[in-house]
């Protein structure tokens, strides 16, 4: 059976997230193992504002190696869980932060040779840095 489908305005790569924050909701979220054999939290985003960029979609990682939780603590304080309840082992369910929304940090960065935006922090929900994202001296 053929499959129809209308390309008009399709572009065949995607367009990166210019440098910038952007207001974003938790679209999906789920444990991973890297090729390496590492675990980790892969995190998948819906842009909401600003509105030249709603729907788009923003990707984040978190290990869950000892050595890189800072970060995933961070993630979590961000998405609203407060710092007081991150200590010691805990026990979370990813589906619990699907809509919850925060601000993500998208700087330029490279990727197989191509320009890419990529997410280099999640921020709590309308919160921007002291620093322009464009800036090198980002303080991650």
């Amino acid at each position: 059976m053929p499959i129809t489908v209308d390309l008009t305005g399709v572009e065949a790569r995607l367009t990166p997230l210019p440098p910038g924050y952007y207001q974003a909701a938790v679209a999906a979220c789920e444990q991973k193992t890297s090729r390496a054999g590492n675990p980790y939290i892969s995190w998948v985003f819906n842009v909401v504002s600003p509105e030249e960029f709603m729907g788009k979609k923003a990707f984040y990682n978190t290990s869950l190696q000892h050595q890189a939780l800072w970060n995933l603590k961070r993630t979590l304080i961000a998405l609203g869980i407060p710092e007081q309840n991150l200590e010691g082992q805990i026990e979370f369910d990813a589906s619990d932060f699907l809509g919850s929304e925060c601000t993500l940090v998208v700087v330029e960065d490279e990727y197989e040779g191509e320009t890419t935006g990529s997410v280099k922090q999640i921020l709590p929900a309308g919160e921007v840095g002291e620093v322009e994202p464009e800036d090198e001296d980002i303080p991650f």
